[in-house]
């Protein structure tokens, strides 16, 4: 929120999962809270979170605004968390990796770094542990590489049953998807 308060949201404005409008960085603390997720829920904090995840799950937190990535980081460390960083943001991935928290680097695709060895070795040199890209850049010589730098595969965000299992056939240790309970269904059956 425009005051620092961190929230849980995947997108960067409310409209799509709220009853309300706008980007979240723009509204006040106090207008966030008064916001409702579909299921009439509010829209909850980090440290609300973090509580109910102490414990009994690991935390994994795809930082999205590289504004609040040095918050994020310094929350994890500070609650001495099993968490996880994710990120687009390099410097994000690299001062997680700096303050010992296991890191991920989000890939938008090979293309821009310019093919795996490349992206593996800039992953690398950021301290992060894995990578997770697009469905339709995972091919064998991408798992070949990150494997050649000790990284792990994730995949977001693939929803079709072939997809899954291509991916649990190559390793990848996450799959990030929307229908988490149906993938779960296909991978114990297959």
């Amino acid at each position: 929120a425009r005051e620092g308060t961190l929230f849980a949201l995947h997108d960067p404005r409310v409209d799509r999962t709220t009853d309300g409008k706008g980007p979240l960085r723009e509204l006040s603390s106090a207008v966030v809270r008064r916001l409702r997720l579909r299921d009439g829920s509010p829209l909850p904090r980090i440290e609300e979170i973090v509580d109910l995840c102490r414990g009994r799950a690991r935390l994994c937190i795809d930082v999205k605004e590289r504004e609040i990535g040095q918050a994020v980081v310094d929350l994890v460390a500070g609650n001495h968390l099993d968490a996880e960083i994710w990120s687009t943001h390099a410097e994000v991935v690299a001062r997680a990796s700096d303050a010992g928290i296991p890191a991920a680097l989000i890939s938008h695709g090979l293309l821009p770094r310019g093919g795996a060895r490349e992206l593996a070795y800039f992953a690398a040199q950021l301290g992060a542990v894995a990578v997770s890209f697009f469905p339709a850049d995972i091919e064998l010589a991408t798992v070949r590489a990150f494997r050649e730098e000790g990284m792990a595969l994730m995949c977001g965000t693939p929803n079709d049953p072939p997809t899954w299992l291509r991916l649990a056939r190559l390793h990848a240790r996450a799959i990030i998807t929307d229908e988490p309970v149906r993938c779960a269904e296909v991978l114990n059956s297959g």
